[in-house]
């Protein structure tokens, strides 16, 4: 048996030729897809090989067998055909992500590191733009072994817990507004898009994700901030039914602009 700090340990050591390893590295991403939903029944057979062929050898991994070697070759032979099932060529109906929640406690290059786990984004996401050790994520992937490393590769990366982003729009493309030169996504169907104009202050809260390769914000929460004199009247609407001509500011509040907008 071994512990899940060790079970880390082996899945960071590089292979380096050792069949024992490369066997070791699909042996473990295959039980935890498993763990995660995945269904088990194309390599349960190949599973139980695996283990009966390490479990042969005295003590805990790594154990130096040379691929070469009869054993060696039947390691990288079972080590494949996991990795085929890692990869979903096996079971491509049964995509059960795997999924990790937690602050990002290190950043290397393109992977980030979350409850030790480590996480491969394409090296040329957009998300590794804005992300930050202390972000929590929410991740969902699969794992896979890159460059001799087992690592759980994204396919969904959310931020937990909303950005704030508040300024003018400068542009609107369908039902992309564009903020600070940041693209905001709404619901095509979102009424709020036959309302909004250039110029108008928006104070959005929301989720970076990537959308068609580009890095935007989807919306949880949008506000009008309107200008009345030195006071800030908001206008919230995080419902699909909020229409806010109907929702007058209170009479003791400056109105300006709400009448503008709404022809008060």
């Amino acid at each position: 048996m071994y512990s899940q700090a060790e079970l880390l340990t082996i899945l960071h050591t590089p292979a380096q030729g050792d069949a024992s390893i490369i066997l070791a590295y699909q042996l473990i991403a295959a039980k935890l897809n498993i763990a995660a939903g995945s269904d088990p029944t194309p390599v349960a057979d190949l599973i139980a090989q695996a283990d009966a062929l390490l479990a042969a050898f005295d003590g805990k991994l790594p154990y130096g067998v040379a691929p070469s070697t009869s054993v060696g070759q039947q390691m990288v032979s079972i080590a494949a055909t996991l990795d085929d099932y890692n990869n979903e060529r096996l079971t491509p109906d049964c995509g059960t992500a795997i999924v990790v929640e937690g602050p990002v406690t290190a950043i290397e290059l393109n992977i980030i590191i979350i409850n030790e786990i480590r996480i491969w984004l394409g090296p040329d996401d957009p998300l590794l733009t804005v992300i930050q050790i202390g972000d929590v994520l929410r991740v969902e992937g699969h794992y896979e072994e890159i460059e001799g490393v087992v690592v759980l590769v994204a396919a969904v990366v959310l931020f937990v817990g909303p950005e704030v982003i508040e300024g003018p729009v400068t542009e609107i493309r369908g039902n992309i507004v564009v903020i600070n030169n940041i693209e905001i996504w709404l619901d095509p169907d979102d009424p709020l898009l036959l309302v909004i104009r250039i110029g108008d202050t928006l104070r959005i809260e929301g989720n970076y994700t990537v959308r068609r390769g580009r890095l935007v914000v989807v919306v949880v929460v949008l506000l009008f901030v309107f200008d009345d004199d030195d006071e800030t009247y908001i206008i919230i609407d995080d419902d699909d039914d909020y229409d806010e001509c109907k929702n007058p500011p209170p009479p003791w509040a400056p109105a300006h602009g709400w009448r503008r907008k709404c022809g008060g």
